[in-house]
């Protein structure tokens, strides 16, 4: 606690900030959370190896892109709908995130999209 200079009721706080989430979260929430970030992980590596073809214009890559991000995307809206039917203290902590991480891959994907319209030469 000194290290870092947190008084002894921002740590009270925290923590029962931490316990009224793991009240309020549904039985399914857990296990959703972990599927979502299991795949959300591998679709992000995933993206990086096929950002790879993209940067040497390998002619598979904007479609395999576009799947890809596509998948994020669609990943970002689940977790969206989970959360806005969810608890209030779970909306306030993912909701906005994950409407922002759906419009970055919407936003990825259209690129990738236009992006197959053009010429590389």
């Amino acid at each position: 606690m000194k290290e870092e200079k947190v008084s002894l009721q921002t740590c009270e706080g925290m923590a029962e900030r931490t316990a009224a989430f793991i009240e309020a979260r549904p039985d399914w929430f857990r296990s959703f959370q972990i599927f979502v970030g299991v795949t959300g992980t591998i679709l992000a590596m995933v993206s990086i190896f096929i950002a790879m073809g993209l940067i040497d214009w390998r002619p598979w890559a904007p479609s395999a892109f576009v799947v890809v991000t596509g998948a994020l995307a669609a990943l970002d809206l689940a977790v969206f709908v989970a959360t806005a039917n969810s608890d209030p203290i779970l909306r306030d902590e993912y909701l906005w995130n994950s409407l922002l991480w759906f419009l970055i891959h919407s936003g990825l994907m259209v690129a990738a999209l236009a992006g197959m319209k053009e010429d590389p030469a």
